[in-house]
């Protein structure tokens, strides 16, 4: 996100591990554009709590906006204006045996659903 990869759509990368509420709650990826929150909540693997998990972070937001405008508003590498929403995106492992289903939860969660592929990496020490 940083390198505003394509793959990313424009969106900057604000913040990783944030806590500002309470320590129950750390954004793991906060980004921003076009006047709209961005929150990652990255999982190793599939999860359907996940998914509850990245709405309720939403709900925070919104309900602790002045809180948290005043926060990023002042993020040294990227600064955040106002939003005018919060878009929280859940990220996990893909398998094409769980993504239709993980996909309709998403929806009524209203959430996002964005899915990494591990790959195979050999690294030969001998």
């Amino acid at each position: 996100m940083i390198m505003k990869q394509e793959m990313y759509e424009g969106i900057d990368f604000v913040a990783s591990e944030l806590i500002l509420a309470d320590k129950s709650s750390r954004f793991d990826i906060v980004g921003y554009k076009d006047a709209s929150l961005y929150i990652f909540e990255m999982k190793k693997d599939r999860t359907l709590a996940g998914l509850t998990q990245t709405a309720g972070y939403a709900n925070l937001i919104n309900d602790n906006k002045p809180l948290f405008l005043e926060v990023l508003s002042n993020y040294p590498h990227c600064t955040v204006g106002d939003f005018e929403k919060v878009v929280a995106i859940a990220v996990m492992r893909y398998a094409a045996n769980s993504a239709a289903l993980l996909k309709k939860r998403a929806k009524e969660a209203e959430v996002g659903l964005w899915f990494y592929e591990r790959s195979i990496a050999l690294r030969k020490i001998v």
